[in-house]
């Protein structure tokens, strides 16, 4: 577990700058302002990629910050 959390943290080079885990946080507390947005804008294929893809991110790098 400890490995995986290091590597997922080295891939978002999370602990490297304080500024990344004050996103986090501050994305962590928009996350429904976000959701809103995406479900507002048109339905195509990209979209929801781009969606999903932006969720599976923001969720990876949210628990880090949450975990530390």
């Amino acid at each position: 577990m400890a490995n995986r959390r290091k590597y997922e943290s080295d891939k978002f080079r999370l602990y490297q700058d304080k500024n990344n885990i004050n996103e986090a946080k501050f994305l962590n507390s928009k996350r429904d302002i976000i959701d809103k947005y995406y479900n507002n804008l048109p339905n195509n294929g990209y979209l929801k990629l781009t969606q999903n893809d932006l969720n599976k991110q923001l969720t990876l790098t949210i628990n880090l910050v949450i975990e530390k």
